[in-house]
């Protein structure tokens, strides 16, 4: 497969800065036929993974969690011999705890008033905060840790993560990335480890203000993996002079895997309309999703 290097700079001009080029033609999608929606049916929270990738995993390296961890619980639910290790320094089972308590009150409380529809809602999210606990139980687990470049205290790097799977076995390891702006961190750690990691799926943030750091990362991740589905985030802007939206989120496969014919034919190029309907939903549903363009 051949990979055109990828050069972006900052030029200045009379003081004035010009914005960055995004190098789109490298974020064009192979066809991939088993792609699935994983977490959250209809709002933020949901990925977009190859199944295969999500079956043949020992673990799930999940980076970003917050009080939504449905893509954790549907990659369990499709992989019973798998397990999760959920990183995320915002939370503890303490913070479900609470907020359990409060959304069971809030229940009883619009019980009383006669209130169904509040009382019901209100019961489902107390409901869905004990889940945390058997999500993250033995033998997965959730690190109250934030991803960095390096361990200390507080922080833990990728490569201390993959140890922490104890998996050695080449692509047996998916990962999951949505750490606000720390992924460019540990690209290169994740590029140590590709061997093992069959899959990931990261949101990249801040493309307006780092187009080039932006455009390096996709560059070097892509000597190792294959972008097999992209999505806008329209929580985010969309920038005019990118043509692109501030926020991706992009779904990548080991391409020693997809050059093998994991999909029975040899890898081709997408044809398909961005977003994918039937398959992406908005990450804002008020909103409407924001198109990507690869022409």
């Amino acid at each position: 497969m051949d990979i055109t290097p990828i050069a972006g700079t900052i030029h200045y001009n009379c003081s004035k800065m010009i914005q960055p080029e995004l190098f789109k033609s490298h974020l064009r999608p192979y066809k991939c036929d088993d792609l699935v929606r994983l977490g959250h049916p209809g709002s933020d929270g949901g990925y977009i993974a190859p199944m295969e990738c999500v079956m043949s995993s020992n673990v799930l390296i999940s980076m970003g969690i917050s009080d939504d961890w449905t893509f954790d619980a549907d990659f369990l639910n499709r992989n019973s011999n798998g397990r999760v290790i959920g990183v995320d320094h915002t939370i503890s089972g303490r913070t479900f705890v609470l907020k359990s308590i409060k959304h069971t009150l809030k229940s009883m409380l619009y019980g009383l008033l006669l209130n169904r529809g509040k009382a019901a809602k209100h019961k489902a999210r107390a409901q869905f905060f004990g889940t945390y606990f058997t999500i993250y139980a033995a033998p997965s687990k959730h690190l109250k840790l934030r991803v960095a470049a390096t361990d200390s205290p507080g922080t833990i790097s990728f490569t201390s993560l993959m140890k922490l799977t104890e998996s050695t076995a080449p692509n047996s390891v998916f990962v999951k990335c949505d750490i606000e702006g720390s992924e460019y961190e540990i690209i290169d750690q994740i590029l140590q480890s590709s061997a093992i990691i069959n899959g990931l799926v990261i949101e990249f943030h801040h493309l307006d203000t780092m187009t080039d750091t932006f455009n390096t990362a996709i560059r070097d991740l892509l000597t190792a993996f294959t972008i097999v589905h992209i999505h806008g985030n329209n929580f985010g802007n969309y920038i005019a002079a990118l043509d692109f939206p501030d926020a991706v989120e992009i779904s990548f496969i080991n391409t020693s895997l997809f050059e093998k014919g994991l999909h029975g034919q040899p890898p081709a190029l997408s044809n398909s309309a961005y977003p994918v309907k039937g398959l992406d939903v908005p990450n804002n549903p008020e909103l409407a999703d924001f198109p990507i363009n690869f022409t």
